[in-house]
């Protein structure tokens, strides 16, 4: 019996003795080996260190990690990662450990190594504390993929919500934009087919006024012209007893054109045609008399003296003499014209 004891130690310390030597080839070779290949050393290494001094082991898994994630090398990470989590085990650190198997057991499985998955399992499965904690964790996984998902379930929901609310918002404002456009193309429709008919009756009424004032020249010449035939017949037929009854002939043919009864009749035609030309005019000079403003008005029409003296019932001269004091007491200048001022004084003022 004692002498198997013996035996049992040399033995182990032999392995032990060995595991050292083979760390140490494996240090020596760090220093020449190229940068992939160090990961493969430092798992060589973790495993070489599980049983003797745990904490090292550690130090040389997470060194390869290291290595082994800056070159992607998937093997050896799940192969560290295993060796780190063993060794984790051994020192008690359970949380740890449990970290580090389930990153290996991941890895193999991205790897599809049933065996490396076998070995991780086992591990994980042999120590009842370190069950446990692998069960904590996943189930804490678990929970934080369900809240993940739960939070993504929310946002989408209410981006939803914001975008029918917006989408809803945008389709209101294109419709109230819609029927804004519709009810004011439907006011400049009717404002257009108002000014039409305010123009038609504009139009007939000017007609009417061009048609009464035609008349109204045509006779006052043609009573103008019996006025004159009757003075001349008179003159002729001295003595004859005809005589008063041409008398009364001429003066009834003076009466006929009384200014101030047709000119009230003119008036009326004038100011539905020119609806603020006197308001403009008075507004602008007070001081033009009753006959200042027939003088203006009948030059507005652009007619001529002759046309002006037919209706006013007085000789072109006078017309002449009347147009210029009219325009001294307005302003005008010789070379200014005088129907245009009218013009431009309606126009400004209306």
């Amino acid at each position: 019996m004692k002498s198997f004891a013996i035996f049992v130690f040399f033995f182990t310390y032999s392995l032990a003795f060995a595991g050292d030597q083979r760390a140490r080839v494996l240090e020596r070779q760090l220093y020449s080996a190229a940068d992939d290949r160090k990961a493969t050393i430092f798992n060589e290494l973790c495993n070489a260190f599980q049983k003797q001094d745990p904490a090292k082991a550690v130090d040389f898994g997470l060194k390869g990690i290291e290595i082994a994630e800056r070159f992607s090398d998937v093997d050896q990470l799940a192969l560290l990662h295993h060796g780190v989590g063993k060794a984790y085990i051994k020192q008690a650190h359970y949380e740890r450990a449990a970290n580090h198997l389930i990153a290996s057991l991941e890895l193999y499985e991205e790897v599809d190594n049933e065996y490396g998955k076998a070995q991780v399992i086992r591990d994980m499965t042999t120590d009842l504390k370190l069950k446990s904690r692998v069960i904590e964790i996943k189930n804490a996984e678990i929970r934080r993929q369900k809240a993940s998902k739960y939070v993504l379930f929310s946002i989408i929901t209410v981006l939803l919500a914001a975008a029918l609310y917006f989408v809803r918002k945008q389709h209101l404002r294109l419709r109230y934009q819609l029927l804004q456009k519709n009810e004011k193309e439907a006011e400049l429709e009717e404002l257009r087919l108002k000014k039409a008919r305010l123009q038609q009756e504009l139009d007939l009424k000017a007609r009417q006024f061009t048609s009464f004032t035609l008349n109204f020249v045509q006779k006052n010449n043609l009573i103008k012209s019996m006025k004159e035939e009757v003075e001349s017949i008179c003159k002729k037929a001295d003595g004859s007893r005809l005589i008063p009854d041409l008398y009364k002939l001429k003066n009834k043919a003076v009466q006929g054109t009384s200014v101030d009864r047709e000119w009230e009749h003119f008036k009326l035609y004038f100011e539905q045609v020119h609806q603020d030309f006197f308001r403009c005019l008075k507004g602008s000079y007070p001081q033009l008399t009753a006959n200042e403003l027939r003088l203006c008005a009948l030059m507005r029409l652009n007619m001529s003296s002759k046309e002006i003296a037919a209706i006013l019932g007085i000789s072109p001269q006078s017309v002449k003499m009347a147009r210029y004091r009219l325009r001294k007491k307005l302003c005008l200048q010789p070379e200014d014209d005088f129907s245009g001022f009218l013009f431009k004084l309606e126009e400004v003022e209306g």
